[in-house]
């Protein structure tokens, strides 16, 4: 049974599940390392429908233009095809709920989502990209 955030105690969780939040922690230290004020991990941000969202690194460039990053542990490999074209769908809603209000302000937004690791196979991957891509993601 996989440890808690804080590895001091056991929750009953999935395995798939625990493995998805140590790799979202480590990406979120590794964006934050150096720590540098113009980062931050699990950023609460407002939404077009007046709701908040929470995003997993929001990143401020000097220049004013922002970086949104989420982290998402995905096995391409293992899913069943039927269901890559809504996952990926589904990911880049979540995305575009948080970049459409600042797109609204006529800021620069670059998002990006990152996996642990690439899809095996190039068609499943060029999948993939090409619904991202065809969202600015």
């Amino acid at each position: 049974m996989p440890a808690d955030e804080n590895e001091s105690r056991l929750v009953n969780i999935p395995e798939w599940q625990a493995r998805g939040i140590r790799f979202e922690k480590a990406e979120n230290a590794e964006w934050l390392d150096p720590p540098d004020i113009r980062a931050k991990a699990q950023e609460r941000v407002k939404l077009s429908s007046g709701g908040y969202g929470r995003v997993d690194v929001l990143i401020e460039g000097e220049d004013g233009s922002f970086s949104i990053v989420e982290v998402k542990a995905m096995n391409w490999d293992v899913m069943a095809e039927r269901r890559v074209r809504p996952n990926t769908l589904r990911h880049a809603r979540q995305m575009m709920k948080y970049v459409d209000p600042l797109w609204e302000q006529r800021l620069d937004v670059s998002p990006g989502i990152i996996h642990p690791q690439a899809p095996k196979s190039r068609a499943r991957k060029l999948q993939i990209e090409a619904a991202l891509g065809n969202r600015s993601i």
